[in-house]
């Protein structure tokens, strides 16, 4: 705003007043094509999140199926020891 003033040139309240509602005009007029966007937004980022937290998961059950079979692996070799 200060660089218009300083070019000198007039502020146009009722320009700008005019200009704002035909952008709010045209955000209205998107609104279901945002609302569709944030849901698929919304729907990746869960699936992602989901993904993310099943890989943990396995990766967990895994390290534990590991453990259990060393453990037992460790009981055999003491015992026929």
């Amino acid at each position: 705003m200060a660089a218009l003033l300083k070019k000198g040139e007039k502020l146009a309240p009722d320009m700008w007043r005019s200009q704002m509602q035909s952008v709010k005009a045209e955000m209205d007029g998107m609104h279901p094509q945002r609302a569709k966007l944030a849901a698929e937004l919304a729907w990746a980022e869960v699936i992602a999140y989901n993904k993310s937290s099943f890989e943990r998961e396995e990766a967990n059950r895994a390290r534990q199926r590991q453990r259990q079979a060393d453990r037992t692996k460790r009981r055999g070799q003491e015992i026929s020891i």
